[in-house]
C-alpha cells in the first residue's frame, strides 16, 4: 500500500500516511493533493511517517521539503512531521531546517498529540521536541 491522504474539513486539516523510506511517493500525494478541489489553503498538514523504518536519506528529506516549499502558495498553512523512531526523526530534522531557512511552517515531532496541538496553535513559532 502506498502513501495516502485524507482531509478533514471538520478539523481544517490533512492527514497523510507515508509509506515510502525514499519519500518518492509522498512527494507524489503532495503534488496530487495541492491538486484535490476539496483542499483548501488554510488547512494544515500532518504527514504520519511512522510506517517508515529506516531514515530516508538525505536527498529524499530534502526532496520533500522542497516540495512543500516550492508550491508555497498552495501551502501556507503549517506542516506537522511526526517521526517517532529516533533515526527517523533526526533525518527529518533536516527537513524542519530547511523549511525554516526559507520562513515555511513546517516541524517534526515524536507525537501526533504533540503535531497537533502546534497546529492548533495560533502563533506560528516553531516546537522543540527534543530528544527523547
Amino acid at each position: 500500500m502506498g502513501s495516502a491522504y485524507r482531509i478533514e474539513p471538520d478539523k481544517g486539516r490533512v492527514v497523510i500516511r507515508a509509506r515510502d523510506p525514499d519519500l518518492a511517493d509522498t512527494t507524489r500525494v503532495l503534488q496530487e493533493l495541492a491538486g484535490d478541489p476539496a483542499f483548501k489553503p488554510e488547512y494544515d498538514v500532518r504527514v504520519d511517517l511512522e510506517a517508515i523504518e529506516v531514515a530516508p536519506g538525505r536527498l529524499a528529506v530534502e526532496g520533500l521539503a522542497l516540495c512543500l516549499i516550492g508550491m508555497r502558495e498552495r501551502y501556507p498553512c503549517r506542516v506537522a512531521l511526526v517521526a517517532p523512531r529516533t533515526q527517523t526523526f533526526g533525518s527529518f530534522r533536516r527537513a524542519a531546517l530547511l523549511a525554516a531557512a526559507h520562513d515555511f511552517p513546517l516541524d517534526v515531532f515524536r507525537t501526533v498529540e504533540r503535531a497537533e496541538a502546534w497546529l492548533g496553535r495560533a502563533d506560528r513559532t516553531g516546537a522543540d521536541d527534543g530528544p527523547l
